[in-house]
Order: C-alpha cells, then structure tokens, then sequence
C-alpha cells in the first residue's frame, strides 16, 4: 500500500480513483489524519497539477476549484473540525463509562511501533490491533526475527505492561507485497491469505511467531490470527 510509505507531513488530502471506506489505504489514511476520498471516476484525467481542490473525507466530497463561498464554508467547518478535536482532549485521564455507567475498554490501533506514542498521550488502554503487515511493506525482502522482535518489543515497552493485540501476518486483498509472489485471483479478499497464506508459509510464519514470543518477555502481548475461517486453521495455528 502506497499509502503505508506516504510522509504525512507532505500530504494534505488524498483522492483515489478505486478502492472504498473499508480498504487498507482509507483505513491508514484515518489513522493518520488525512483526508481522503476513494472511487472518485476519472480523478488523474479532471484534475489538473495546480488546481485547488476540497477532499471532504467526512461526506466523501472532492470539489474542483471552489467557489470562495465553497472555499468559506470549508474553512469554518475545519476550524470547527479543530475545535472539536481540542475538547475531546479534555477526556484524557478519565474513566472510560457509557451514560448508563458501563465500563469500555479503549485502546488504539496502530501500523507502525511509534504509532504506540500516540496511543500513550492518548490515554488508551492498550494496543487493540497492531497490524504487523506494514513491517512486510517497502523493502525488497521479508523483515528477519531479530528486526520483527525489535519493532514489537518497541511497543511493548512503550506500553509499559499494557496489553498489546498483534495481528500476524494480514496479506492480499489490497494489502499486495510483490516479493512474496502471491498468485493472483479473482476474489483475493476471500481467498488465498492471511492465516491460509501463513500456514502454507511456514518460515515465514514461524519467524514471525518466535520473534513475537522474545518480545512477549518485554510485555503483556497476544497474537491475533486474521481471517480464520474454519476450526482446522484455528487448530494449525495452535500447534
């Protein structure tokens, strides 16, 4: 995923021309705060280098070269935006309850290990999804045990005993990594991956498993298996 290796300090918006609200890059993007608008037709051929342009990734509306009434309505809406943002850090160090008095556990979810920090000044819980396959992404080759250990004993540490959920190894779908010359498919989503691609991998798979058995002497990690479709998977990642 391009969207994995983007500098954010670059990017203001981001507009595609396939994918939806629930793909890998749409779900990066809001975790890293840029707006972004998927499955916008003919998105390369209408917009120009130069033009300005409005990404409203709440509404999933892209506006070409606003009018200055569209332009003032944006700019109070991300002023309110903002706004919004500042108050909700008022709920840092209280006591996570529903209205009716419920307890909630709140953790974040993060695809790098210093996305944990953000997690920590945010007064989360724990990890509640680490997704393991952007360590895979923007290299040549698999990362080794010793670099996997390193990156989940980063976060352990970080969170400091809190609980850290890691997912192994999520591949295919929109999540393509070239070097592990996975077949191409007609439904990838539903088929050859993750857990299946894992346990017909085995090196890779157990490399992964031992690095994240070192790190668990550093903190309170647990493995997540993703797409378990059937008993028999779930048994094989037992063994």
């Amino acid at each position: 995923s391009m969207t994995a290796c983007i500098n954010k300090s670059n990017i203001v918006g981001i507009i595609t021309e396939t994918g939806g609200k629930t793909s890998h890059s749409a779900i990066l993007a809001r975790a890293m705060e840029i707006p972004a608008v998927q499955s916008v037709s003919n998105a390369l051929e209408n917009l120009t280098d130069g033009c300005m342009v409005i990404v409203d990734g709440v509404k999933g509306i892209v506006i070409a070269d606003p009018t200055n009434r569209q332009l003032d309505e944006y700019t109070k809406k991300r002023v309110d935006f903002i706004e919004e943002r500042k108050s909700l850090a008022g709920y840092i160090g209280k006591e996570t309850v529903t209205s009716d008095g419920i307890r909630v556990e709140l953790a974040g979810n993060i695809g790098k290990p210093e996305d944990a920090n953000k997690v920590v000044e945010n007064d989360g819980e724990g990890v509640g999804l680490f997704r393991t396959e952007f360590l895979f992404m923007d290299r040549a080759s698999q990362p080794n045990e010793d670099e996997q250990f390193e990156a989940y004993k980063k976060v352990a540490l970080i969170m400091k005993g809190k609980p850290v959920i890691i997912r192994t190894l999520d591949v295919g779908g929109d999540k393509n990594i070239p070097y592990l010359g996975m077949p191409k498919e007609d439904n990838p989503f539903l088929g050859f991956r993750a857990i299946r691609y894992c346990l017909k991998n085995k090196e890779l798979y157990m490399t992964q498993l031992r690095a994240l058995v070192r790190a668990s002497a550093y903190g309170d990690i647990r493995i997540m298996a993703p797409l378990v479709t059937c008993v028999d998977e779930l048994r094989a990642v037992r063994e």
